[in-house]
């Protein structure tokens, strides 16, 4: 069965990096990430007008993907809980075995490697202001997963530590155990690489 793996977590804490990882070392897969999106449109700045426009694209990358039996990797930061459950939904359409990998690392080692980025181009770019991080902060919303949902799929929540590495997790049904492990062997022997 396919995977849809959503890769969320603050600016800074590794979201692109692990996203193209595991793009890289799972088969046939496809990687959605909502900065390509908004470089594709061609757009040199982020605003709130456009964001519908970039939600709208993204999500049709991902159907698409989730159509052609891919399995997807989604790099977003998504904030809201309502966000992360629209794309969940997407889950239960298609039948695919759900992942949330959260990102997380110290303040401190997120506003270094933002302020290690070079840009690029003219085209937008990951943040290059370290302030994104703590402003983002203040309007993230917990990832919460239940272990049981009545007639809905099974989801796993990884919680992956980027600064000391080391993955909790926090919830794996049995059902997605083994493909939850062969993720965290991916993601260990980078570490280790």
């Amino acid at each position: 069965m396919p995977l849809l793996i959503m890769v969320m977590g603050l600016p800074g804490t590794g979201k692109s990096t692990l996203a193209k990882l595991l793009t890289q070392k799972i088969p046939n897969s496809v990687l959605c990430s909502s900065l390509q999106v908004k470089r594709d449109l061609g757009y040199q700045r982020f605003s709130d007008r456009r964001k519908d426009r970039i939600y709208f694209e993204l999500k049709q990358r991902i159907n698409e993907g989730l159509a052609n039996k891919k399995n997807v990797i989604i790099d977003r930061g998504i904030c809201r809980a309502a966000a992360r459950q629209e794309m969940l939904e997407l889950v239960f359409l298609y039948h695919y075995q759900a992942f949330i990998l959260e990102c997380l690392c110290s303040v401190k080692t997120a506003e270094r490697r933002i302020r290690q980025r070079i840009k690029k181009d003219k085209l937008i770019n990951d943040p290059t202001d370290p302030r994104v991080h703590r402003r983002i902060a203040k309007i993230w919303e917990p990832i919460k997963v239940s272990r049981r949902r009545k007639n809905y799929p099974p989801v796993a929540y990884l919680q992956v530590n980027t600064e000391k590495p080391s993955i909790a997790e926090v919830v794996v049904p049995a059902k997605l155990s083994r493909p939850a492990k062969q993720i965290e062997k991916i993601i260990q022997d980078y570490w280790q690489g």
